[in-house]
């Protein structure tokens, strides 16, 4: 896949230097968890020997590129980031799962599906260090999809047990503002207050 920016990732499986090399392994892992790189598969291009035996995970129709995107990173031993112009032209589809409104609550399930298979990949390759940030990724992708959730939805929310707990054991010191905030309100379980909380994001 080619990166639509003006730059583009290659992973290589090698012992040798090559530049420019954008950061270690580990630091690339920490980065895609913080939102500091992209998670999406179009972005890269892949090793073809290295990719031959990797398949997207069909259990889940949201976020399967990061995992599978990590997946493959657990192969390879260099990142590398090439400055150049490289562009593919894509037309986004608004019926696809992805710009689907009435999928928020599917979608919630792939992001609990999909980031509990990416804590199990980080912990069998002692990764175990970097654990808290996929809860902070829960925190964000739960932020995100409830923009465009109905009241019936968001009282889903509410009762979910696995969220609850989620809200509970999450480091609140290691949030942005915007999910700090989130979290409160969301702890509070009012619908009142979350469509307020709902303006305020959008201005």
């Amino acid at each position: 896949a080619i990166c639509r920016t003006s730059y583009k990732k290659i992973f290589r499986k090698s012992t040798k230097t090559i530049e420019p090399i954008t950061c270690s392994k580990k630091q690339f892992i920490y980065n895609i968890l913080n939102g500091k790189e992209d998670g999406y598969c179009w972005g890269y291009l892949f090793e073809k020997k290295v990719i031959r035996n990797l398949k997207f995970d069909e259990n889940s129709s949201f976020m399967e590129d990061l995992e599978f995107l990590l997946r493959y990173v657990m192969q390879v031993d260099t990142v590398i980031s090439v400055n150049e112009n490289s562009y593919y032209n894509y037309i986004d589809n608004s019926n696809g799962i992805s710009s689907a409104k009435n999928h928020c609550l599917k979608k919630i399930k792939d992001v609990q599906y999909t980031l509990s298979k990416i804590e199990q990949l980080l912990i069998e390759n002692n990764y175990s260090d970097i654990h808290s940030l996929i809860d902070n990724k829960r925190i964000s992708m739960l932020n995100y999809l409830t923009q465009n959730m109905s009241h019936q939805e968001i009282a889903f929310i509410f009762k979910n047990d696995e969220i609850c707990l989620l809200l509970n054991r999450v480091k609140k010191n290691k949030l942005s503002i915007k999910n700090k905030v989130f979290v409160d309100v969301i702890r509070k379980k009012n619908l009142f207050l979350f469509d307020i909380y709902k303006m305020t994001r959008r201005v």
